[in-house]
């Protein structure tokens, strides 16, 4: 589609949002999308050889990204709040894995880990 037809292109033309209000081609369309298909202007398949400014050289592309992880820590202001959390998640984790008996020594361990972190924290 020509320019001058393309609603799309009033903005990057410099058209004011006033003027986009009034203007009947940002509302309407081009004025030959009311008739019939048949009456619409020919516009003959432009291929990518006739476009201006193509150039047919190799380009270079660099690609970049970033490996995301899911750090937990970035989720918790407080480290004590982090290690607590992380002992219950690892007490629901063992305690969907193990048996009955297993959840006794389990919330042990995880008040093992919990003690261990605050005495290295804090001595």
């Amino acid at each position: 589609m020509q320019s001058e037809y393309n609603p799309a292109d009033l903005p990057s033309r410099g058209v004011s949002a006033k003027e986009l209000a009034k203007s009947e081609l940002w509302w309407k369309g081009p004025p030959w999308l009311s008739l019939q298909v048949q009456q619409w202007p020919f516009q003959p398949e432009v291929t990518v050889e006739e476009l201006p400014g193509i150039k047919n050289e190799p380009a270079i592309v660099l690609l970049s990204t970033e490996n995301e992880q899911f750090q937990l820590w970035s989720h918790y202001s407080c480290y004590n709040k982090l290690i607590r959390v992380l002992a219950w998640v690892l007490k629901f984790a063992h305690k969907c894995k193990s048996s009955a008996a297993a959840d006794r020594t389990d919330s042990t361990a995880s008040s093992d880990l919990m003690t261990t972190e605050w005495q290295r924290l804090h001595y």
